[in-house]
Order: structure tokens, then sequence, then C-alpha cells
């Protein structure tokens, strides 16, 4: 007699455990919607991260300015050697005395110059002057082997004879106070001219400083040839003052 075949109740109660759990898994998952929604009681709000960035830090170092170094210039009076300074001779009263100027050398340019250009305000205000009354009185100078030659100009002719011995005595005096002259001849239009001494008489040779020697004033130092002496020039700033 043959039995019935009967499904096990073990396997279908497995069959069952499975199918439950399937759907389980159905409903605990999250929902993959593409559209916002409100969320369930049992769901997990969701919120994306963003992707991780990196960023770079770049530190400039400060720049440094070097700046050129201040040079400062100090001007300090200057000590000027004078080895034989000028002296001019003028007019004081009926006699003639001479002026040092302690800052030119003496030579026989800067002499002649200074007869040319004529007293300074300085020796003015002390009341001297100048018989030579204007620089075309002398035309040209040199000297040679200790002679100087002064060529004068026809204008020396027109000063009085008492004006001529000064004028004379003024440039004898003056030129042979030079290193190296002691005596002075005298030309015009560059021919042999005869000039009065103090006595009054004319000479046409050359003449020395004794020739005129009682036309210098009494207080007037001894004749020679000047020491060396030194004069400090003032600074720029007291140059430029009035």
């Amino acid at each position: 007699m043959t039995r019935p075949r009967r499904t096990s109740v073990r396997s279908a109660g497995l069959g069952i455990l499975v199918i439950a759990a399937v759907l389980s898994g159905a409903s605990c998952g999250v929902p993959r919607d593409s559209k916002d929604r409100p969320l369930e009681p049992n769901e997990i709000a969701f919120t994306p991260q963003p992707e991780p960035t990196t960023s770079t830090t770049t530190t400039t170092p400060p720049v440094t300015t070097i700046e050129p170094p201040v040079t400062t210039t100090t001007v300090t009076p200057t000590t000027l050697f004078i080895a034989f300074p000028l002296d001019v001779y003028w007019i004081d009263g009926s006699m003639i005395r001479p002026v040092r100027r302690a800052d030119v050398e003496a030579n026989l340019n800067t002499a002649i110059e200074a007869l040319r250009a004529g007293p300074l305000f300085a020796d003015t205000e002390a009341g001297l002057r100048s018989a030579i009354l204007s620089p075309d009185m002398i035309d040209s100078a040199t000297v040679q082997s200790g002679t100087a030659t002064i060529n004068l100009a026809p204008s020396f002719l027109t000063l009085p004879g008492s004006e001529q011995t000064l004028a004379i005595a003024q440039i004898v005096y003056t030129v042979t106070n030079l290193p190296g002259t002691g005596l002075v001849e005298f030309r015009l239009d560059d021919r042999p001219l005869s000039v009065p001494t103090s006595d009054g008489q004319p000479s046409r040779g050359a003449l020395s400083r004794d020739d005129y020697v009682d036309l210098l004033a009494s207080d007037t130092p001894p004749s020679g040839v000047p020491t060396a002496t030194t004069t400090t020039l003032p600074d720029l700033d007291e140059r430029a003052r009035p």
C-alpha cells in the first residue's frame, strides 16, 4: 500500500523565514529617491559631504631696501700760504704809503694790476688815493735781470708835474718791493722816457727807491723784501655773507 508524500513541515518553515527576511530587508533599507520628500519615522537624514580640498599657502619674504650711505661734506677754513704778500703804494696827502694785500702773491703782474685798479674801498675810506687815474696809463711791464721796464701811455703826460712825480714814486716803490727786482726804467711808445724824481729833476735811466725816499711817509716800515706770511681764508658760508 502506497503512502501519500507529505511535504516536510520543516522545509516549509524555512521557506517562510526566507521570504520574511527578504521583505523585512526591503522595508528597512534607505530609499533611493531622486527627489526630495519628507522623512519617514524610521529614516535617518543623510547630508552629502563636500570633497576635501587641498590649499597651498605661499609665504613671500619681506623686501629689504638698502639705502645708499649718506656722505656729509664739512667745509673747514683753508690756510693759504703766501710766500711774499703784495705791498701796493698809495698817496697819503703828499706822501706815499704801502698797503699790504696779504692774500695776493707778490709778482710783477699782480703789482701792475693792483696799480691799474686803484685803491680798494677800505683804502679810500682811510684817505688814500692814487695819481694813476686810469688803468690805460700803464701799457705793459716786463722784468729782466732785476730791472723792470714799464711802458707808459701818452695819457700819462696829461698829469701835472707833481702828480707825475707821485705816480712814478708809486710805481717804483711797488715794483721794487717784489722779490728780485731793484730797478725800474720807463718808456713811452717803447722809447726811453725821462721822468721826474722827488727833487723835480728829470731822469732817463733806471730808477731805484732811493730816488723817491723823500716821498715815503715817515712812519712807513723799513723797506726791503717782505717776509713770508699766511692768511686764513673763511669757509664757503662765511664768504657768501654780505
